[in-house]
């Protein structure tokens, strides 16, 4: 937990964005004890776990790391009481939508998480419509990248798939505030599609001030909390996205939405006594 700034009340932190590192967990358990060691430093209680992006190169199947994902879960599932499913869109439909089913009932994973530029594919891939019903279908939560540099996930994109799926459903844009550009492109998205929401992932205080703008149009209830951590490397030395929601000028009852419930009523998680 974090203090309220304005008033020192404690307020529980869920981190919703960690990448987990390819081994993390099984064979390389001490990277794993680098990020909880990470986690206890900042205040973070909690996070939501997910495969390797592909960024580093990782060749493992879908299979193998979404029963990673799970087995790091199922170890520590007070730090990670959540993962998500990866999807690999070079598989046939029936495939994906087979291990989508797989993960979901077999490992418990909560929700499914895709980095289109990292599998070379456009956001608005034809199999996502069918994961997105499915999805739907299942009450998963899928959270997409839409990362400012990547033309592959474009916020347009992201518009276009939610309107081919016809679902209603919740989605999470993921470093929704990478850029500028993306992040005013996003909130237009947001205004038109209620079913989005985005995280903090890769904000920095060049785009942070775009956080007010999101607050006023779509208000403290669709607003997650990420750090977008990867330990290998490490990627940032000091969780800017956390501490820019603790000092908002909001009441404490919409910090701790933003940082810890919010995401834990996406995920189908139990708030702690």
């Amino acid at each position: 937990m974090l203090p309220d700034p304005k008033n020192g009340t404690s307020i529980r932190i869920l981190d919703v964005h960690h990448h987990l590192a390819a081994g993390e967990g099984t064979d390389r358990p001490d990277v794993l004890s680098r990020r909880i060691q990470l986690m206890d430093s900042f205040g973070i209680d909690a996070a939501c776990l997910m495969p390797p992006s592909g960024a580093f190169g990782d060749s493992a199947s879908m299979e193998d790391m979404n029963d990673a994902t799970a087995s790091v879960c199922g170890q520590h599932p007070d730090r990670f009481p959540a993962g998500l499913i990866h999807l690999d869109l070079s598989h046939a439909e029936t495939t994906v939508l087979a291990e989508l089913e797989r993960a979901h009932s077999q490992l418990g994973l909560h929700g499914v998480v895709f980095h289109h530029r990292f599998q070379g594919v456009f956001l608005d891939h034809p199999t996502m419509v069918s994961v997105l019903r499915r999805c739907a279908d299942r009450g998963l939560t899928v959270f997409i990248h839409v990362v400012g540099e990547s033309t592959l996930e474009s916020a347009w994109r992201l518009e276009a798939l939610i309107e081919k799926a016809g679902t209603n459903s919740p989605i999470v844009a993921l470093d929704a505030f990478s850029s500028s550009d993306r992040a005013f492109d996003v909130l237009r998205l947001c205004i038109r599609k209620p079913n989005v929401f985005v995280d903090l992932g890769a904000m920095n205080a060049a785009v942070g001030y775009a956080l007010d703008a999101f607050l006023g149009e779509i208000g403290p209830e669709r607003i997650l909390v990420g750090t977008d951590l990867y330990m290998e490397p490490t990627n940032y030395h000091f969780p800017f996205a956390i501490h820019e929601a603790l000092h908002l000028e909001l009441d404490t009852g919409s910090k701790q939405q933003m940082l810890d419930g919010n995401a834990r009523r996406l995920l189908g998680l139990p708030t702690p006594l």
